[in-house]
């Protein structure tokens, strides 16, 4: 399955959705026409069968091979609709579980041995499933405010970290009293300052800046809702009938 789960928030907060879907594939064994003495649409049935196969071990080769330092080599999902749909659950944004049919029969090693040959690879290779999360323009709103909350509660500590340092700094050796109070050390810590005030200033004018956003939506969105609830009042009120006369008249 792809993503996972469904959820929002209650009340008249903001609210979230998650999404994700399931892929249900059964994968044929390779077709042998020759044994099975297939003919006519059946026999253009399995060639199909093992083109698709084919393209999907394709695949998992490729998926499956250890990587260097240089680019990805490319997947080809295209060249089947088998690999095109399972192209999620094949190294992309999915959980895949694969169950493996074997027979303990000594006719069937061959087509046992090359199945588990054929999981093997399968197990090599490695998906990167994430939660799929679609959120309503509150959500969104809310989720950076709360970011930049976090910012500013972290940079307000780096700079009380860098003004307590700065106050626990050793102080000039006797000798070097007439030297300006403007070295190394001092200098870096006036420089971390100023960039954290810099930082604190520029998250504070971008959350005062959300913030306003916010209340525009909510003051359109209630705009909205004033103008949707007076309509179907209006709505109501044409279809209702006393003394068989319509309410308005």
């Amino acid at each position: 399955g792809n993503g996972g789960g469904g959820g929002g928030g209650g009340g008249a907060g903001p609210s979230a959705l998650k999404v994700s879907r399931l892929h249900l594939v059964d994968l044929a064994g390779s077709e042998r026409a020759a044994l099975l003495g297939e003919r006519g649409a059946r026999l253009e049935e399995s060639k199909k069968i093992n083109l698709s196969l084919s393209a999907l071990a394709k695949v998992m080769a490729t998926l499956s091979e250890p990587r260097g330092g240089g680019h990805p080599p490319h997947v080809p999902y295209r060249d089947s609709k088998l690999t095109r749909l399972l192209q999620d659950s094949l190294g992309g944004n999915c959980r895949t579980s694969m169950v493996a049919c074997v027979s303990p029969q000594p006719t069937a090693l061959d087509d046992s041995l090359s199945t588990l040959l054929f999981t093997s690879r399968a197990r090599a290779i490695r998906n990167h499933a994430k939660v799929n999360l679609r959120a309503s323009g509150d959500a969104v709103a809310s989720s950076l405010l709360a970011q930049y909350e976090a910012r500013l509660t972290q940079l307000r500590a780096q700079l009380a970290a860098t003004e307590a340092a700065k106050a626990l700094a050793p102080p000039p050796p006797p000798e070097a009293s007439s030297l300006p109070p403007s070295s190394a050390s001092v200098s870096r810590l006036e420089s971390e300052r100023s960039a954290a005030e810099a930082a604190l200033a520029q998250c504070v004018r971008e959350y005062a800046k959300e913030r306003a956003q916010k209340a525009k939506l909510q003051q359109q969105i209630s705009g909205l809702q004033a103008r949707l609830l007076q309509a179907q009042i209006h709505e109501v009120q044409s279809k209702v009938l006393i003394g068989g006369r319509r309410i308005e008249d």
